[in-house]
Order: C-alpha cells, then structure tokens, then sequence
C-alpha cells in the first residue's frame, strides 16, 4: 500500500490479526444491495486470487440489506468501527462496487490514503477518477470488468503503488483548505 510506510502497514496487520503476506482488498460502508457488496463477494468468490485477501468492514444496511455475509479462507467481515485508519493502512486496494453513490466518503478516504482504487462510474467517483492514471474505473454490475480490474490489481505492485500515488494527490484537490482557497478565488473573481 501506499497509504503508510512498510513498517506502519505491518504494525496495523497485526493490532488487526491480519496476516503480513496477503495482498488485501477493502471495501467499507453498509452492506447495501445498492453498494454493490454481493457483485463484488460474487466476482471475488468465482475466482481465486491466490495470496489475496478481501476484507469487508461495514454494517448491515437498514435499506436493502443482503443478509449476512459468509467468511471464507480469502474473506473476512468485521463489523464497522468508528475509527478506521488502520484498515486503510493494512489494505492494499479499495473497492467501491456501488451501483449508485454521490461523492462517496469512503472512496475519498481511501484515495486520501493513498491505496490503489477500483471504482464503478456511479456518481462522483466517475468524474474524479481518471481511469488507468489514480484508479480504475469499471461499469456498475459489470463482473466481467470487476474482474478483470481486481485481477490486474492482484498481479501488478507497481500499478497499485502507482495509482496510489496519484490517488493521494487527486484526494489534495478536495481538502477542505483547497475547496476554500477555490470558492475564495472564484468569489474574488466574480467580485472583480
């Protein structure tokens, strides 16, 4: 992962019972059928990502609920936390799966920390990502593209330290400090 040195990641592995040498996808938020969660545990159980990992962190959904969520070798759910930076710096990749979403606060946090990305063109996240550059983007409920994505992140380190990379410095753009500095600008324009 990019979002923290070697040393950090393996110090959040252990306070978490992860193991130090499997590649680790994170997706975090409700368990929705809208957020895609049963696209991306069907994708990920249809085929073996030997040596990954997918960690589920999140909370039953009140609106459309999947039900509860069966671990395997190479899947683990833990129950939300308030505090989640140390899933951010374990994991090696983000996936928002989600079949409908605004400007996802997890998908900004996990570009924020810097982790390689993949993404569905649904609401924001399709015009924040430049696809191939600071994550990859696929088309909501499309496995074949899922796939092929998670696949790519799972054999290539270099592209995910790449993306990750350029994910951290796109997630700068929509600080808090930068978004002000921007309207502050604009309203100085208008003003002029």
């Amino acid at each position: 992962a990019v979002s923290g040195d070697d040393d950090e990641r393996t110090l959040a592995r252990h306070r978490l019972g992860l193991p130090d040498d499997r590649t680790i996808f994170l997706y975090t938020g409700r368990f929705a059928r809208y957020k895609g969660v049963l696209d991306l545990l069907e994708v990920w159980r249809a085929r073996r990502r030997p040596g990954a990992l997918l960690m589920l962190v999140g909370t039953e959904a009140i609106d459309a609920p999947i039900g509860k969520i069966e671990t395997a070798e190479d899947v683990i759910v833990h129950d939300w936390a308030d505090d989640v930076s140390d899933y951010w710096r374990a994991a090696d990749v983000f996936v928002n799966p989600t079949h409908a979403d605004g400007m996802s606060n997890a998908l900004l946090e996990a570009l924020a920390a810097g982790m390689a990305t993949v993404a569905t063109r649904s609401g924001a996240a399709g015009e924040m990502i430049e696809d191939g550059v600071n994550g990859l983007l696929v088309d909501a409920r499309d496995h074949r593209q899922l796939a092929a994505a998670l696949d790519r992140l799972a054999e290539d380190v270099d592209l995910r330290h790449e993306l990750g990379a350029n994910a951290r410095r796109l997630a700068l753009r929509y600080s808090i400090d930068s978004v002000v500095d921007r309207l502050e600008a604009s309203y100085v324009q208008m003003l002029t």
